[in-house]
């Protein structure tokens, strides 16, 4: 079977028109969890009760759906991992007595007393959709890395202590990575996705290596990328195995690390995958911690031969990302060129939704639907540092400093408020401030961006927007593509950065100096 590696082909009986779209990946248990307990707890259960849990998708822009299967354990039935029903069925880990029941009943119910496998259910239904189903697996989880016991840790938590499968404490949160060096380790993993692949039928594998991108000790494995690359060539090879009984192509997406060159450096050839065929799309994405507000999505589409999206997550500097904010990078990232926006942690129970959410996977899949909504564009950093090099523009000296920013559409109506935050209180005779070339003029003092400067904060270790200014720009007079240039005097150091478009931002005049 061949296919062209730059066109990703429909879900079985799916036609879709030439767009974007969003991925979105759906975790094991935030929003999972409760909505099969309230199906488990009916009396009588049939498999068309799962189905709204997918249904919600339909009609958005969301195009393609990745159903995480795998933490620490197999949330799916499995003969080669630890999975969720041994779990439940568990009373001793660790030395110490555990029960699990309360938390895993609804498994025990489903699969075991009722044979319904959930997520067969949800991987057809998504087909009879029409949206593109993956079977998402997260490499090397380690999350509760300080509990002695906890039900998402199975027997091969234990092993890896046994066989030195662990990265070790050096690695500190991460210790209890384990170490793709280890030949036995991945000829595990290699079984359990070929498990799940025959088991499953799906239009694709999600391999989610941010949790976590350290597979590697480097300093003690100098070929790891050889090594990387040797074993997503064989889980290419299970994908092919999997073609043959499903009889259509099982695609390979790859959620990378923001830069090339960081990615190479854990192990990562993003580059020999994506030209080997490996691999049919890439997510570029932070980790988690705070969303990037300049990833190098151009550096990515001019390197691969393979669609690249871009990853929003649901915190931006240690703060739930808002509605606003989420919308802000979307446009930015399709500006520069993303062939679709990767949405981490924005799914919601069809039960309660969330109407942020809902309106998100609703105007995020494209640069039209994007252009009149508000739009909270905060300036971050790079969220996963490797070595000392790292994207981090905040805190800065503000006399000279320039920040080249993308936004994408700005509606010809909406309003521009510019927000900065310093290190003290300034005056208008202090900070001259200019986007695109167009000044900027002060309205006064704003504690718009409070939540976000204070878990910039938290994140940086230093004070990030203690005090914070609004300034108003002309409606329709900057481009999608401006520059941010301050001119301060000495001793003034800007460290919060937002432009707020299409929406009112409160502010109240300085008592120092009323602004022109």
């Amino acid at each position: 079977m061949t296919m062209d590696k730059n066109i990703l082909p429909p879900s079985k009986g799916v036609t879709h028109a030439k767009m974007n779209g969003i991925f979105l990946n759906i975790d094991i248990n935030t929003v999972t969890f409760p909505f099969l307990q309230r199906i488990a707890a009916k009396e009588a259960v049939t498999e068309e009760d799962l189905f709204p849990f997918v249904d919600q998708y339909t009609g958005s822009a969301v195009t393609d759906v990745a159903i995480n299967v795998f933490c620490q354990i197999s949330m799916t039935p499995s003969q080669v991992w630890s999975d969720v029903l041994d779990s439940y069925h568990r009373k001793e880990e660790n030395g110490q007595a555990v029960n699990y029941e309360e938390i895993l009943w609804h498994y025990h119910r489903l699969y075991e007393e009722l044979g319904i496998d959930v997520h067969a259910v949800w991987f057809a239904r998504l087909r009879e959709l029409g949206l593109r189903s993956y079977l998402s697996v997260r490499m090397n989880d380690c999350h509760c890395p300080d509990m002695t016991a906890v039900w998402i840790r199975g027997s091969e938590f234990y092993e890896a202590d046994e066989k030195g499968w662990k990265l070790g404490e050096r690695f500190r949160y991460q210790r209890h990575c384990f170490d793709y060096a280890n030949a036995e380790f991945r000829a595990r993993m290699l079984a359990y996705i070929e498990e799940q692949l025959l088991r499953y039928d799906v239009d694709g594998l999600e391999l989610d290596f941010s949790r976590e991108w350290y597979c590697f000790d480097p300093q003690k494995t100098p070929d790891c990328a050889r090594i990387m690359t040797k074993f997503v060539r064989e889980v290419r090879s299970v994908t092919k195995r999997a073609e043959e009984k499903w009889g259509h192509p099982v695609l390979i997406h790859f959620r990378a690390m923001r830069d090339i060159g960081g990615n190479e450096a854990l192990g990562f050839d993003v580059l020999t995958m994506a030209n080997e065929g490996l691999v049919d799309s890439v997510s570029v994405a932070p980790r988690w911690g705070t969303c990037d507000s300049d990833m190098p999505i151009e550096d990515w589409k001019t390197a691969l031969p393979v669609p690249v999206y871009a990853g929003i997550t649901d915190l931006t500097w240690l703060v739930p990302t808002d509605e606003a904010t989420a919308a802000a990078y979307a446009s930015a990232y399709l500006a520069r060129g993303a062939d679709k926006i990767y949405l981490y942690n924005f799914f919601t129970d069809p039960d309660k939704p969330s109407d942020a959410y809902v309106r998100l996977r609703n105007v995020c899949g494209s640069r039209e639907t994007l252009k009149d909504v508000p739009k909270r564009f905060v300036v971050t950093r790079q969220d996963m540092v490797v070595g000392d090099s790292f994207w981090s523009p905040l805190p800065a000296q503000a006399d000279g400093f320039s920040l080249p920013l993308v936004t994408g559409p700005i509606g010809k109506t909406q309003s521009l408020v510019l927000v900065l935050g310093f290190d003290r209180e300034i005056t208008q005779s202090e900070v001259t401030v200019t986007l695109g070339g167009v000044p900027a003029t002060l309205l006064g003092r704003t504690e718009h961006g409070e939540a976000y400067a204070e878990g910039a904060t938290r994140y940086a270790g230093v004070p990030m927007g203690k005090v914070r200014y609004a300034y108003a720009l002309p409606v329709g007079a900057v481009g999608e593509r401006p520059t941010l240039r301050l001119f301060a005097s000495d001793g003034v150091t800007v460290s919060y950065i937002e432009l707020v478009i299409g929406t009112e931002v409160p502010y109240k005049i300085s008592e120092k100096e009323t602004p022109i």
